[in-house]
C-alpha cells in the first residue's frame, strides 16, 4: 500500500492474451493504493491506464518534450500526437505492397488480412512457390510438428508464450540449417527431415543479444561507413604532408589516446558495486591524440570543418547531412536511419545499445550488404549496356569484330549476374524484433523488412506484435496454450484464414483489434470535433463515436446511437464504469470510450 512501481515495458514476450492478465494485474496494485508508472508501446496498457504522458515529438535529440499529459480519451484528439495518430489509424503500418493491415485508411473499413494474390498464398491455408521443411520437430513441447515456410516472403510465427516458437524455430530450424550449411552451431532438436535446404545461399540469426563487449565498437565501424571515412580523412592535404594514412585513424593505431586506449572513458571495476564509467581526463573523451584532432574535414555545404571525433559525434540523421556527396557513406549510413536508429550516434560503444537497438543495427548491417551487392549489379549492367550499345553502333558501321564481340559480352554478362545474385537469397530469423520500438518505428521496421524481401530474400519473424502480424504474407501459429498444454499448429495461412478460425486465440486478437480501432477512429472525430469532454452531454459524445465508426462500415456492430456497451450508458461500458477489468483490446476500447464520452467526465475517465 502507498507504494511507487516503475514497470519498463511489461508486455515484453506477451501474447495479446497474457495482456489482459497483466491490466488485471496492475489495476489490483492501483485499486490497493498504490502508484504505478509503466513505460510501455502497448495500446491495449495505454488505453486501460488512467493517464498517459506521451514524449517526444521524435528519437533522441528530436525528443525530450512532453508532447501530451492527460487522459486517454484527450489524447486521440491530438493530431499533432505521433502515438495518438496510429492509435486512431490516421497513420497505418503497412509492408511493401501487400497492404494488409489493422488500422485501415481513415474512413474506410479495416482491411486485416485481406488475401493478396502476389503473396503466394490463398484461403484454403495453401501455400504456392518454393517452401523449406522441417518435418516432425519434437524438441522440448512440440508435437511431431512439421513446419512449411514459403520462401520469399514475411512469415510470422505466433502464439501463447511458452507454445514452442524459439524451441521451433531457433533451436530446430536455425541449428539444422546452419549444419547443413557448414556452419554448425548447437546440436539441433529432434526432427525427421529437413527440406529445401538447397533453396536458401544462408540463414542468419537476428537476435537481441549484444553484438560484443568491446567499447571501441560502434555503428559506424559495424556497417562497415568507418572505413571510408578513414580514407576521406587519408586525402585531406594536411593528413598527406603529415603522413597519415586512414590506419591513424582507427581507434587501433597510435594515434589513438594513450590512456583510455580509444575508448573515451575509464572503466573502473567495483567490488560490490556496479562498475564506473569515467571521461577520460587526458582526451576529454575525445579518443585521440591533439595533433590528429587538427586534421579537419570540409563539405561543400558548411563552412565548419569536424574532426574525426566529430564526426563520432554526430548522430546518423547529421552523419547523412554531412556526408551528403559520399554516395559509399550514404550507402552505410542509410540503412541505420531506415530501421529507425537515425538518433543514435556513430561513435556510441554498441556495449550500451539496448536489446531492441543492436538487433536493429544487425538489420542495417544486412540491408548495407544487400545495397551494395545491388548496386555492383546495376553499376556491371550499366558497363554491360555502355558496352552493346558501343558494340551495336560498330555493328550498324559494318565491323564484324564488333559483332563478335558483342556476342562473347553477352556471355560474359549472364555468368556475371549469375555469380553475384544468390540462388534463393537468404533466410533471415528474427525473434521479437518489435521489443521495445514505438508504431512508428516499426513501421520504419516493415519497410526494412519489405527491402530484403524485394531483394529475394526470406523471413521468418517470432513475434505477438498485432500490426505484424497482420501484415505478414503467412502466419503459423502455434499453440494452444503454453507448455505441455502447447507444441502444435493450430493454424497456418493469411491473417485472414487466422482471424477465421474458432480455436486460435492470436485470430481473436486480430479480431479484437480491429474491433478496436474502430471504436478509437469514432471516438477520435469526435474528440477532434469537439463533441467529447467539451462541456457537451456524454450522449452527444458517444452518439457521434458511434456515427463516425458506422462511416467505416462497421454500422452493424456499434449501432447507431454510441456503438457496442456504450449506448444508453449500459452494457460493457457500464461494467467496466463498476471496476470490472475489460477483456480484450476491443472490449477496452469501447468501455473506456463510454467512459470518456458517456458521461461528460473525460477528465477523470
Amino acid at each position: 500500500v502507498n507504494t511507487l512501481f516503475v514497470l519498463d515495458e511489461p508486455s515484453i514476450g506477451l501474447h495479446a492474451r497474457d495482456m489482459d492478465r497483466v491490466i488485471r494485474v496492475l489495476t489490483r496494485l492501483r485499486d490497493a493504493g498504490n502508484t504505478l508508472i509503466v513505460v510501455e508501446h502497448d495500446p491495449q496498457l495505454m488505453l486501460a491506464a488512467d493517464r498517459i504522458i506521451d514524449i517526444g515529438p521524435g528519437p533522441g535529440v528530436a525528443g525530450g518534450n512532453v508532447v501530451f499529459n492527460g487522459p486517454p480519451s484527450k489524447l486521440l484528439g491530438k493530431r499533432k500526437s505521433l502515438t495518438a495518430q496510429y492509435l486512431t489509424g490516421a497513420k497505418t503500418l503497412t509492408f511493401g505492397a501487400n497492404g494488409a493491415r489493422v488500422n485501415g485508411t481513415p474512413g474506410e473499413k479495416a482491411t486485416v488480412g485481406a488475401p493478396d494474390s502476389s503473396n503466394g498464398a490463398d484461403e484454403s491455408g495453401k501455400s504456392g512457390g518454393d517452401r523449406l521443411m522441417v518435418r516432425e520437430a519434437s524438441g522440448h513441447n512440440l508435437r511431431d510438428v512439421t513446419l512449411e515456410l514459403p520462401l520469399n516472403r514475411l512469415v510470422c510465427i505466433t502464439g501463447p508464450s511458452g507454445s514452442g516458437k524459439s524451441t521451433l524455430v531457433q533451436d530446430t530450424l536455425f541449428n539444422a540449417l546452419s549444419a547443413v550449411k557448414g556452419k554448425p552451431k548447437d546440436q539441433p532438436e529432434p526432427h525427421a527431415a529437413l527440406l529445401g535446404d538447397e533453396l536458401v545461399d544462408d540463414v542468419v540469426l537476428v537476435d537481441q543479444s549484444p553484438i560484443g563487449k568491446s567499447a571501441r565498437s560502434n555503428p559506424v565501424s559495424y556497417t562497415g561507413a568507418f572505413e571510408t571515412i578513414r580514407k576521406l580523412f587519408e586525402k585531406i592535404p594536411e593528413a598527406k604532408e603529415r603522413g597519415y594514412k586512414a590506419s591513424a585513424f582507427s581507434f587501433n593505431s597510435g594515434m589513438r589516446c594513450p590512456v583510455c586506449s580509444g575508448n573515451g572513458f575509464e572503466h573502473v571495476e567495483m567490488q560490490f558495486l556496479s562498475d564506473v564509467y569515467l571521461r577520460c581526463a587526458e582526451c576529454n573523451g575525445r579518443r585521440y591524440r591533439p595533433e590528429l584532432l587538427e586534421i579537419k574535414l570540409f563539405n561543400a555545404r558548411e563552412s565548419e570543418a569536424r574532426s574525426i571525433a566529430d564526426v563520432l559525434d554526430m548522430t546518423v540523421d547529421r552523419a547523412l547531412e554531412f556526408f551528403a556527396d559520399e554516395t559509399a557513406v550514404q550507402r552505410a549510413l542509410a540503412p541505420l536511419k531506415d530501421v529507425g536508429l537515425g538518433y543514435v550516434t556513430l561513435g556510441q560503444p554498441v556495449p550500451t545499445l539496448s536489446g531492441g537497438e543492436a538487433q536493429r543495427l544487425k538489420l542495417a548491417a544486412h540491408l548495407g550488404q544487400a545495397a551494395g551487392s545491388r548496386a555492383k549489379r546495376e553499376a556491371r549492367s550499366a558497363a554491360s549496356a555502355r558496352s552493346d550499345a558501343a558494340e551495336a553502333s560498330a555493328e550498324a558501321a559494318g565491323r564484324k569484330r564488333g559483332a563478335r564481340g558483342r556476342n562473347g559480352k553477352g556471355t560474359a554478362q549472364g555468368t556475371g549476374t549469375s555469380e553475384n545474385a544468390a540462388p534463393g537469397g537468404t533466410l533471415f530469423l528474427f525473434d521479437e524484433p518489435t521489443t521495445g520500438l514505438h508504431f512508428d518505428d516499426i513501421d520504419k521496421l516493415l519497410t526494412a523488412f519489405a527491402r530484403l524481401v524485394d531483394e529475394g530474400h526470406s523471413l521468418v519473424v517470432i513475434e505477438h506484435n498485432l500490426d505484424v502480424i497482420a501484415n505478414a504474407d503467412w502466419i503459423v501459429d502455434l499453440g494452444p496454450e503454453g507448455g505441455e498444454a502447447g507444441g502444435r499448429i493450430v493454424c497456418e495461412g493469411t491473417p485472414a484464414t487466422l482471424m477465421a478460425h474458432a480455436s486460435s486465440i492470436t485470430g481473436r486478437a486480430l479480431v479484437d483489434y480491429r474491433e478496436a480501432s474502430g471504436h478509437l477512429f469514432g471516438f477520435a472525430e469526435a474528440a477532434q470535433a469537439g463533441k467529447v469532454n467539451g462541456g457537451k452531454s456524454g450522449r452527444s459524445g458517444v452518439e457521434a463515436n458511434g456515427a463516425a465508426a458506422g462511416k467505416r462500415g462497421e454500422a452493424g456492430e456499434h449501432g447507431s446511437t454510441g456503438g457496442r456497451g456504450a449506448g444508453g450508458g449500459t452494457g460493457k461500458g457500464s461494467r467496466a464504469g463498476a471496476g470490472r477489468v475489460p477483456n480484450g483490446i476491443a472490449e477496452t476500447a469501447a468501455a473506456w470510450s463510454s467512459l470518456a464520452g458517456g458521461a461528460g467526465t473525460g477528465e477523470s475517465a
